[in-house]
């Protein structure tokens, strides 16, 4: 794990990519972002972020699905991943957490702020 701070964002909202991409810059932050959980994928391995922040839905694509790739794979099994999501629902917290999730942050229930408080936990 590299010895700066540094966040991957997997989203496919661009105002909400744009808004945190300012956020964790002001806050000391590396900051990657795609919608792709392919090139999400490459970015974990390529930059190893501190912390992955994840949308579980991305167009057609499921976040789930970046999850269990990157918990498959040895050299990105341990950046903490954090779900970052509108789209709630118990079984998805479940689902999230048995695949290696540390949680669920459902993102019309926190600012910025706190989001990047969040992040800090699992530095």
């Amino acid at each position: 794990m590299n010895n700066h701070k540094s966040v991957l964002l997997v989203e496919d909202e661009p105002s909400i990519v744009a808004m945190y991409q300012l956020k964790f810059i002001a806050s000391g932050f590396e900051f990657y972002a795609t919608a792709d959980i392919h090139e999400g994928f490459n970015l974990a391995k390529h930059h190893q972020p501190s912390v992955i922040l994840l949308d579980i839905k991305l167009g057609d694509q499921s976040g789930m699905d970046l999850l269990k790739m990157l918990k498959a794979e040895d050299s990105t099994k341990a950046i903490p991943v954090l779900m970052f999501s509108n789209a709630y629902q118990k079984e998805y917290e479940k689902a999230a957490i048995e695949l290696g999730a540390k949680e669920f942050v459902l993102k019309t229930k926190v600012l910025p702020d706190e989001t990047i408080a969040i992040v800090n936990k699992y530095l």
